[in-house]
């Protein structure tokens, strides 16, 4: 089985065949703008070029409304049973005492990065509020969605807050909540990991280093062919 980081590849000689959905993570408070999915019949190597037929989905969360769930997505489950999250549809125009939490220094950067970078797609945005979790918690949120072998997904997203981890990334190929694919980019590290999670076990298969800035809005992207992953960090 075969993986590529933009131009890294590796082989993984284990093989796991995960079908299933598709969905997103964090492991600190994250804001969560527009994830879109398109789902393409393709030929040939190039992941960029030779589409045939593709069909897009796009959430922006702004016919939802605030403090609900949107349709189709589920919040997992963490191994000890706890539910992975607390997920939910925010107005950043009346929201912002759901960041009244964060120290002083936090809460003045947010501030900050909302008034001066707004969301790609704006007011209403997906996050994950809980602010108190363990460092090797993944807070898992799936859409029930199965697209063909070939997709692209990606994630606009704005880290908030986090102190053993800040991550946010992508999840595919989720048999389950305990099954999947995931790359995240974490700015307290400044890298973005490849992991695949077996039983609730994560895995990691690559780690690159990346500038990642906690003050304002990036966008993660994954390129599935078939076996093969393109991992992208703001278009790079």
């Amino acid at each position: 089985m075969k993986y590529a980081m933009g131009m890294k590849r590796f082989t993984e000689k284990e093989s796991v065949n995960f079908k299933g959905g598709q969905g997103v993570s964090v492991t600190g408070f994250m804001l969560l703008n527009i994830l879109s999915l398109c789902a393409a019949d393709f030929s040939g190597a190039n992941p960029t070029t030779n589409v045939q037929t593709h069909s897009v989905q796009i959430w922006n969360f702004d016919i939802e409304k605030a403090g609900t769930l949107p349709p189709n997505f589920m919040v997992g489950t963490l191994v000890d049973g706890r539910v992975a999250g607390k997920w939910q549809v925010i107005n950043m125009k009346t929201s912002l005492s759901l960041l009244d939490w964060l120290n002083r220094a936090e809460h003045t950067r947010i501030n900050e990065v909302l008034q001066t970078h707004e969301a790609p797609s704006s007011p209403h945005l997906l996050a994950q509020l809980n602010h108190k979790a363990f460092v090797q918690d993944f807070n898992v949120l799936l859409i029930d969605e199965i697209p063909k072998s070939d997709f692209d997904l990606q994630v606009s997203f704005l880290p908030v807050a986090g102190k053993a981890d800040m991550g946010g990334g992508l999840i595919w190929h989720a048999r389950d909540h305990r099954n999947y694919y995931i790359t995240r980019a974490n700015p307290l590290e400044q890298n973005i990991r490849f992991y695949r999670v077996v039983n609730g076990v994560r895995h990691m298969l690559a780690n690159f280093d990346h500038i990642i800035s906690p003050k304002s809005w990036h966008n993660l992207q994954v390129l599935v062919r078939g076996h093969r992953f393109h991992i992208l960090m703001d278009e790079q």
